[in-house]
């Protein structure tokens, strides 16, 4: 009885083992990594793409992305006596779930906006899920916080995480158009700030055209109206005023 039970306990370790060992090799087809290396070049390594303490090399920056959704989190560089480590907030695209996106628990340092330009520092893949290691392409000043003392460059670690199936067939077409509805590759700075322009001019024309609620514009050309009567009647009173000034100034001559 006692063999049974160590030989049903051996097969056990032997099928969880072997699942195991399968689910750790399952990998992305390299045909589709090497696409995606190709649209989105890493940058050389360096010490200033991993700690805001050294300077930014330029000349070992190979590509970039402009953002296309936003809301994706990101983090400044850590600070402490001086700058430190840039921390790249893991965020995770959950593709197939309606753009779901997950990330670690606290509030981030702020969202990126469409039209932000960011640097693609490195790229990683675990599994199903390609990861985009990205550096905002200037100092990054958020809207919400331009009264802070201390800025740094903003990263994240954005991933994507495609369903099985989508590798079949070893085709990276697929993949490649999902990031890119995200963040939108170029191949050097200047090309990924001239579509990023055009992104925010575009913004700035559908706000301008946007109709505004009912009556709201009504209320304003009343105010508007308003306080121009307001204007004319001061100037009024003003003029008076100085009129019955000079009198009294006359009479006090004579």
């Amino acid at each position: 009885m006692r063999s049974i039970r160590k030989l049903s306990f051996a097969v056990v370790v032997l099928l969880a083992s072997s699942a195991l060992a399968s689910s750790a090799s399952a990998k992305l087809p390299d045909k589709v990594l090497a696409e995606v290396l190709s649209a989105y070049p890493p940058a050389v390594d360096s010490k200033g793409l991993h700690t805001a303490h050294d300077k930014i090399d330029p000349t070992k920056m190979r590509g970039y992305v402009v953002v296309e959704r936003a809301g994706i989190p990101a983090e400044r560089a850590r600070f402490f006596i001086s700058w430190s480590d840039y921390d790249y907030r893991g965020v995770v695209v959950h593709v197939g779930e309606e753009g779901r996106m997950t990330t670690r628990r606290g509030t981030p340092y702020t969202y990126l906006k469409r039209g932000d330009v960011m640097a693609v520092t490195g790229v990683k893949e675990f599994r199903d899920t390609i990861y985009l290691k990205l550096m905002s392409a200037d100092v990054y000043v958020p809207a919400n916080r331009q009264k802070d003392k201390r800025h740094s460059r903003v990263t994240v670690m954005l991933g994507f995480k495609f369903p099985k199936s989508m590798f079949d067939s070893g085709d990276a077409s697929g993949a490649l158009g999902v990031m890119e509805r995200w963040v939108k590759p170029f191949k050097d700075k200047g090309a990924a700030e001239a579509y990023a322009t055009m992104l925010r001019d575009e913004a700035a024309v559908v706000a301008a055209d946007a109709p505004r609620p009912e009556g709201k514009a009504d209320e304003e050309q009343e105010r508007i109206q308003s306080l121009e009567d307001k204007i004319d009647a001061a100037k009024k009173d003003l003029e008076e005023a100085e009129r019955e000034l000079g009198e009294i100034k006359e009479s006090k001559g004579k």
